[in-house]
């Protein structure tokens, strides 16, 4: 049995089924995530817009001013990340870094 689209949900033993006693399994591979961290320079905070494609639509996670070294975004994702899309938006140039995982590291 497939619980979600990331998750196997498994009988540990057949005989406890009647039971309803089950063992859930994470998925071996598990699920995409990303982080976004301003850089850690003066000057390097600053407007930034983020928006996340997965296999289930486009959904814009965040939009604003962001300081020197803060976390913008920590999240991780049901469906599959096709693309992230980023974007100033004014002259106040942010820096940053976003990076993309499978088990939030």
């Amino acid at each position: 049995i497939i619980v979600g689209s990331r998750a196997h949900l498994s009988v540990e033993h057949e005989s406890e089924c009647r039971h309803t006693q089950w063992m859930i399994n994470s998925h071996p591979v598990g699920i995409p995530c990303l982080k976004v961290v301003t850089g850690s320079v003066f000057l390097n905070g600053g407007y930034l817009k983020l928006w996340v494609e997965t296999s289930n639509g486009t959904i814009q996670e965040v939009a604003g001013n962001y300081a020197t070294g803060s976390k913008v975004l920590e999240a991780c994702y049901w469906d599959d990340i096709l693309s992230v899309k980023v974007q100033g938006s004014s002259s106040d140039a942010w820096v940053g870094a976003v990076s993309y995982s499978r088990d939030r590291a």
